[in-house]
């Protein structure tokens, strides 16, 4: 995992020490096989990410989701990691920040981008926590990842972390609804 010294005992990951300053993109997380993006870049964002998104479809209903961190810990609000899953007419989306960069996922079933993280499930425990019908489309979220440069943020645990960002996707992208923490 990450180095750990006297004069650093911080974790790997939680001060951004594994940010990539990169997206990662599953067009098709319902299929373990299918083709998936790891490596878009900031510059990237406007031009390949839109052409991997295809259409520029409106959001229909956003939704936060809360899992918890740890199995031990399933009813602590705190200790838990947050991420948007959002609807379009062909579509269930997922997005995420982690502490080596941003994940969107895309699949026709809510399952594969809800109750799983880059082909993985997700641990249990994970509760919607606030919906909203939507009000952009997909490519204007995209926009404003390039615009708020949310992929030269890395990770910190208090400062820039997954709440923050899902916190920020949250309330661009619902009509009436804020989300708080």
């Amino acid at each position: 995992m990450g180095t750990s010294s006297s004069s650093n005992p911080t974790p790997s990951g939680k001060d951004g020490e594994t940010w990539g300053y990169k997206l990662y993109f599953d067009p098709e997380a319902n299929d373990e096989t299918g083709v998936k993006y790891d490596n878009i870049k900031d510059g990237d964002l406007m031009n390949t990410l839109k052409e991997l998104v295809q259409y520029d479809e409106k959001i229909n209903k956003v939704t936060a989701f809360w899992v918890p961190l740890h199995e031990y810990l399933p009813h602590v609000n705190i200790f838990g990691h947050v991420f948007i899953v959002f609807e379009t007419d062909h579509y269930f989306w997922s997005i995420e920040k982690h502490t080596d960069g941003i994940t969107i996922q895309r699949s026709w079933k809510l399952s594969a981008v809800r109750d799983r993280y880059r082909r993985s499930e997700r641990r249990k425990g994970i509760r919607g926590i606030k919906s909203d019908e939507g009000r952009f489309t997909v490519h204007k979220l995209i926009e404003g990842l390039y615009d708020r440069k949310e992929l030269r943020m890395p990770y910190h645990w208090f400062s820039s972390n997954c709440q923050d960002f899902a916190k920020a996707v949250f309330n661009n992208i619902s009509d009436k609804e804020t989300l708080s923490f």
